[in-house]
């Protein structure tokens, strides 16, 4: 469920039918731009509204 404009990763892993371990490993080797992601505390979000644009463009 999207709350604030933002998904967990396992949220948005199931949702896209991808491991949890994959949307990190994107993450890390750049596939998905840092601009998609924001760290609070120790959990990592997908910022909805950046991850629909990137998918646009």
């Amino acid at each position: 469920m999207e709350t604030f404009g933002i998904l967990t990763i396992p949220q948005f892993a199931k949702m896209i039918g991808r491991g949890k371990s994959t949307i990190y490993d994107w993450k890390n080797n750049g596939t998905l731009p840092a601009s998609c992601f924001k760290q609070v505390g120790g959990i990592w979000y997908i910022k909805v509204d950046e991850m629909k644009a990137f998918m646009a463009a």
